[in-house]
């Protein structure tokens, strides 16, 4: 057992080494720096260097969302103390003296380690300072659904019209004939209004789908890193007598949302989940609706675009809190639609298990 454990544990050395290296982002940064003389001393161009480090570095973080910026102001100061820590290589693209000015400006490019700042980040939360196992289970419900068709529908416009008239009489007692002479005199007044129906959306049974286990286990590629795992909800609802994923799929396809009975039947199993297996104790609902594919303008090849739309809900206390919810989109591409659909979908697994470790890492929860 004890060089079983060994092992294991070398297997994800190896394998977290790995992910390390490649896991590298290059960006660009620009220092500024006024000489003293028309050349730059060795001192100036050292200073302009680290200038421009700290331009790219900042070029680098400004990209980060507002959950992931919130974590990381919570260790700014540490993490830009040990920048080398981060920064894999650092390469002068160009020096540009001016000799007008006397300005030396430093163009510079970096590689970032990303894998070694989201584990920084990733001690932030509770899931992060607990082993596996231990208060960081999600059971995670992913409905797949494809969008038949959309109807819309053409503004309404209504115009009125309203018109006022006027005469103007004179008399004329001319000669042996009388006259009258009359002149007309028009307004008009123009208004009116318009209504626009929102489109109608149907939905029906996704024909180029992945299994939620392979969802899960796309979404654990990221969310292991974290301390966080998904597991697929059919592995419990048969335990606890809940209803399968499949009726729940049938529920959001017909109606966009589950029944009464179902959503309590929902709650139901993940308070007994909290009973039994405490280390489970968020329900993640994934909706995940493809839409018809297109042809690519770039690449010429079928895409895909996937709109997800995610809730995370806390059972810790006796009614159910949303901790979490978020809507975001992914693509896929291919040479055919099942193709781009299926990377759609597993770049929406991915997409959604980024969002969701910055959310919850965000409020330190586990």
């Amino acid at each position: 057992m004890q060089i079983r454990n060994l092992f294991i544990t070398f297997i994800l050395s190896f394998f977290l080494l790995t992910n390390s290296v490649l896991a590298e982002i290059t960006t660009k940064g620009i220092g500024s720096i006024q000489m003293k003389s028309d050349d730059p001393t060795n001192v100036e161009t050292e200073e302009a260097k680290n200038k421009a480090i700290k331009s790219a570095w900042k070029s680098f973080v400004s990209k980060f969302n507002p959950s992931k910026m919130k974590q990381y102001n919570l260790v700014k100061e540490d993490i830009e103390q040990n920048i080398d820590e981060y920064i894999i290589s650092s390469e002068v693209v160009e020096n540009i003296i001016d000799q007008g000015t006397k300005t030396l400006k430093t163009i510079i490019k970096i590689k970032i380690n990303d894998t070694a700042i989201n584990n920084k980040l990733s001690t932030l939360s509770a899931a992060g300072q607990s082993a596996s196992g231990e208060n960081n289970g999600i059971v995670g419900i992913f409905i797949t659904r494809e969008l038949e068709s959309r109807r819309s529908f053409k503004e309404k416009k209504v115009d009125i019209a309203a018109a006022k008239e006027a005469k103007s009489v004179s008399e004329s007692m001319q000669g042996g004939t009388d006259s009258i002479e009359a002149e007309s005199f028009a307004k008009i007044e123009t208004g009116g209004s318009s209504t626009q129906k929102s489109d109608k959306l149907i939905y029906k049974k996704s024909s180029n789908t992945i299994s939620p286990e392979v969802i899960a286990d796309n979404m654990n590629n990221v969310l292991g890193d974290f301390m966080f795992e998904v597991t697929e909800y059919d592995e419990f609802s048969a335990d606890y007598d809940a209803p399968e994923r499949l009726t729940l799929e049938n529920e959001f396809i017909k109606d966009n949302r589950l029944s009464r009975p179902t959503k309590k039947a929902v709650s139901d199993m993940m308070k007994m989940i909290r009973e039994e297996e405490p280390e489970f104790k968020y329900l993640l609902t994934t909706i995940l609706d493809t839409d018809q594919a297109f042809v690519d303008s770039t690449s010429g090849n079928s895409k895909v675009v996937v709109n997800i739309t995610a809730r995370v809900q806390s059972f810790e206390k006796r009614r159910p809190k949303t901790v979490a919810s978020f809507t975001t989109q992914a693509f896929g591409l291919g040479p055919n639609e099942k193709s781009a659909a299926l990377s759609a979908l597993k770049n929406a697994a991915g997409v959604t298990a980024k969002t969701l470790v910055d959310k919850l890492n965000a409020k330190g929860l586990n």
